[in-house]
């Protein structure tokens, strides 16, 4: 990224904001956003990058770019929309650098030592990645499977705990107010229906557990811990000692414990690989290919335990 000087955003410039106003009739504030002007935008409220192109601002004294009010329509829960009127602060302002792609590009990663060798590493990567997504979803699918196939009644209470649970986290996510987040029934009641089939599965996988007399060791969990500090650049100790202080060592337990049962759920599953014709992956006529991915196969589970 480079600072922009005497001239109008445009696309590919990247603006660092703080937005102050309201979302319909909600106070609506929220810090340090990122906006980027591309196609499609990277915005927080639909329509606001559209707004802060072909502007002019210039940095003051304290380091900032000015300030815009900016009206918009955005969509509402119900269907329709809602006004947004917002004060929207420029805090930072730079243009995208695309580099060159060549063998220094490479070196600069520290990946590689040629732009042919980075682009191998980059493509295994990718469909490590896609490999990893196709196996979690397989493991939802039998999860679905396998809760159609066995009635597990659950506590009304446990699914509000849940519930309340994703609302905290949804509504961080968001900016929002928990509790304005909680009282719009809509949203809940969108909301409960997954948090019920959350709570089912996790009774039925720690039922199966149980059965299976399957056990998470230290081991299970010194690796999981290391591998969580390879990928945050951390030590080891330091992440184990963050688990042990929020108390969330139990918890990582009974992820790692549910994760080995999904496993052998898995290896006891009939799966199924189905090849998608080439020219209905890039017309995207197939009827069974799904809408939102790309990929030339899907892999679905069949019936399990």
């Amino acid at each position: 990224y480079k600072p922009i000087e005497g001239r109008a955003t445009e696309n590919g410039d990247v603006l660092l904001v703080d937005l102050m106003g309201k979302l319909g009739n909600e106070p609506f504030d929220q810090e340090n956003q990122l906006v980027e002007l591309a196609e499609p935008p990277r915005e927080p409220i639909p329509g606001l990058a559209a707004e802060l192109v072909g502007k002019t601002f210039e940095r003051s004294d304290d380091g900032e770019y000015g300030e815009l009010d900016v009206s918009l329509e955005v969509p509402g829960e119900d269907g329709g929309t809602k006004q947004a009127r917002l004060l929207v602060t420029i805090k930072d302002l730079k243009q995208k650098v695309v580099p060159e792609l060549n063998d220094e590009l490479a070196q600069n990663t520290g990946e590689a030592e040629t732009l042919a060798e980075l682009r191998e590493k980059t493509q295994a990567k990718l469909m490590e990645a896609d490999e990893t997504r196709a196996k979690e979803e397989a493991k939802q699918r039998l999860i679905e499977v396998i809760l159609a196939k066995n009635e597990v009644p659950v506590v009304p209470a446990l699914v509000e705990q849940h519930l309340d649970r994703v609302i905290r986290m949804q509504s961080a996510m968001m900016g929002l107010d928990p509790q304005m987040f909680a009282a719009d029934e809509t949203i809940k009641d969108r909301l409960r229906e997954d948090a019920e089939k959350t709570v089912r599965g996790a009774l039925l996988i720690g039922a199966i557990a149980r059965q299976e007399n399957i056990e998470v060791h230290d081991a299970d969990v010194e690796k999981k811990l290391a591998e969580m500090a390879s990928a945050r650049g951390e030590n080891v100790a330091k992440v184990r000692s963050d688990y042990e202080q929020q108390g969330r060592i139990e918890q990582l337990k009974a992820s790692l414990r549910e994760e080995k049962t999904l496993d052998l759920l898995m290896s006891k599953a009939n799966i199924t690989v189905k090849e998608i014709p080439e020219d209905e992956v890039t017309s995207g006529t197939s009827e069974d290919a799904p809408a939102d991915s790309g990929d030339a196969s899907e892999e679905t589970a069949g019936d399990g335990e």
